[in-house]
This record gives C-alpha cells, sequence and structure tokens, in this order.
C-alpha cells in the first residue's frame, strides 16, 4: 500500500503544521500501522 498525502498546502495558513503533525509518529507512521496489525490479526 502507498499512501500520499498530496495538497496539503490547501489546508491554508499554518499547513506546515499540519504536515508536521502527519509525519509525526502520532500521525500517519502509528495509523498505518494499526492498520497493518488489523490485516495480519484477519489474514
Amino acid at each position: 500500500m502507498e499512501l500520499e498525502h498530496r495538497y496539503i498546502d490547501r489546508h491554508g495558513p499554518g499547513w506546515q503544521a499540519v504536515r508536521d503533525g502527519v509525519a509525526d509518529e502520532a500521525g500517519w507512521p502509528l495509523y498505518l500501522a494499526r492498520y497493518a496489525a488489523l490485516l495480519v490479526e484477519g489474514g
């Protein structure tokens, strides 16, 4: 699976904070790891 978060600058002023938040360990890496764990459990 490949995740591409595009056009994040459309969030307006402060978009860099949004980018940093989704890249943080509590952002996409966390949610993708949880998703992968569900797939492993269900498979």
